[in-house]
């Protein structure tokens, strides 16, 4: 097809054609780079907000657990004051995440949330109860709170319970399926394997006699 042109014609055919096919390579480059650039926005944005706010809540709860411990070792009902603070807390970031699945409409993360947060409010209130027992009926009436008596978890088990909800829900929200296969087109190295592919078949197309 190309037998009629010269050399120079050929040639000319030849950088043009990479040309083009360079200027198309980055431009799928400059698209994907502007995905990537995106991704890394929602995981600032959104994700690690998010993941930020489960480590608050896990804090929150172990300060609950140390506030309310130390008012029934001390007897003092400071610890109280400092034990709530804790938990609204932790109540804070739950609405963030309830928030968000409200919106999305995701249910079984809902759910989620609202196990969590029952745990949470028998926790704090079995800890409060604990305390008082502590300063109003004597150490084993505490102890009975605290370890846990007659087949029942208490304040200490209640607490790990939570951590470990925690970090199931933590585990189960950052496991997502993997992102779909790009198009072959959308890849940029078969773009650069055109451009020499045409240069060398322009190149050594047979020509006419002089």
């Amino acid at each position: 097809m190309l037998n009629h042109l010269s050399i120079k014609a050929r040639l000319s055919i030849a950088f043009a054609a990479i040309v083009a096919l360079v200027i198309l390579a980055f431009a799928i480059v400059a698209m994907y780079l502007n995905s990537l650039a995106s991704d890394v926005r929602t995981i600032n944005d959104e994700t690690l907000q998010y993941v930020l706010a489960v480590d608050d809540m896990n804090l929150a709860r172990s300060d609950v657990q140390q506030f309310l411990t130390d008012v029934s070792a001390t007897h003092d009902p400071a610890g109280y004051k400092d034990a709530e603070d804790a938990r609204a807390r932790f109540k804070s970031d739950m609405d963030k995440f309830r928030a968000r699945y409200q919106k999305a409409g995701d249910s079984a993360s809902l759910k989620s949330l609202e196990d969590i947060d029952a745990a949470f409010n028998r926790f704090y209130d079995m800890g409060k109860r604990m305390a008082e027992a502590y300063i109003a009926q004597g150490m084993e009436a505490g102890n009975a709170l605290m370890k846990g008596a007659n087949g029942q978890p208490g304040f200490d088990r209640a607490s790990a319970d939570i951590q470990k909800q925690l970090d199931v829900f933590t585990r189960s929200r950052s496991t997502k399926p993997a992102p779909p296969q790009r198009a072959h087109w959308a890849r940029p190295i078969p773009c650069w394997a055109s451009c020499w592919s045409v240069a060398w078949l322009l190149l050594h197309w047979p020509c006419c006699p002089a």
